[in-house]
């Protein structure tokens, strides 16, 4: 990670406010960004020039950003599995039960993802719909549907035309683009045209969002909490070996409760759990033929 600019000022009074004023690449993506090199290569992904972002909020500490992948039924690349100087193979955690999922949560950001059923995925779940909301900003939330549904902002429909943009200063930066191409994990090949939503926030948290007809594919990048995170992206905390889906499981089952779901409506009801499936159950003709 290269920051062109980096500016930290604080200012502090005992009892006040402290403000965070952070000028850094996480700011506006020129356009070349978002039609050209929307998600291809995660581990290249191109870094635009800054802005400033101000934030009433305690910045974490400058670290590697990493990046979280969903996509399919869903299959997760949490944020470890890209970090420099990774030994241990990065795991893949495959999710099959619908629901509301946490993929990220810490005492700032807040990233909850919905699984549901589809025409297509034969009783599997797949990310429909992901939802960004916590302190970080100020509690307002964003939700971000297939194209079966839409994008809104505090449940207000945003983003409805093609090409459109939304921004709110110092909170959310959005875009809504045709043409972009399909998220995948490294490695992939796939070259395939879709609708894509940009999203920038405070503290360098950045998301792109394929919408397909009935699923999203979701790419998070951010560093790494103060405090700690934990979720369905992993706890990012430089080992990837303790992110399996087993020992995901033994910390929390990452399950969203009713009273604390950012989606407006009840997810899909739960039905018998699904036969596991694996990407090693794919064909090896049929998964070369696919990457």
């Amino acid at each position: 990670q290269e920051w062109r600019d980096a500016r930290v000022a604080l200012g502090a009074l005992a009892g006040k406010t402290v403000e965070v004023e952070i000028v850094a690449s996480m700011g506006r993506m020129d356009s070349s960004w978002w039609e050209n090199d929307i998600a291809i290569d995660l581990v290249e992904l191109r870094k635009p020039a800054g802005r400033a972002t101000t934030a009433t909020t305690t910045a974490p500490a400058m670290a590697a950003e990493g990046t979280c992948v969903v996509w399919g039924e869903p299959h997760i690349r949490v944020f470890d599995s890209g970090l420099p100087g990774q030994l241990e193979p990065a795991p893949v955690v495959d999710i099959f039960t619908v629901g509301d999922y946490w993929l990220v949560r810490s005492e700032l950001v807040s990233i909850q993802s919905r699984y549901g059923t589809t025409e297509w995925t034969n009783g599997q779940a797949a990310a429909k719909a992901v939802a960004i909301s916590g302190r970080f900003l100020q509690d307002h939330v964003l939700v971000v549907e297939s194209m079966a549904g839409g994008v809104t902002w505090d449940r207000e429909r945003i983003l409805e035309a093609l090409p459109s943009d939304f921004e709110v200063p110092n909170l959310v930066s959005a875009r809504f683009r045709e043409g972009g191409e399909a998220l995948m994990p490294p490695g992939g090949k796939q070259r395939t045209a879709v609708r894509s939503v940009v999203l920038e926030f405070p503290l360098g948290v950045r998301l792109i969002v394929n919408r397909w007809a009935q699923h999203v594919d979701i790419m998070i990048t951010m560093v790494p909490q103060d405090g700690g995170q934990d979720g369905h992206c992993g706890n990012f905390n430089g080992n990837v070996s303790d992110d399996t889906e087993e020992l995901m499981m033994q910390r929390s089952d990452m399950k969203v409760l009713e009273n604390a779901s950012f989606f407006a409506e009840a997810p899909e009801a739960a039905g018998p759990p699904p036969p596991a499936r694996t990407l090693a159950d794919c064909a090896p003709e049929t998964r070369a033929k696919a990457e």
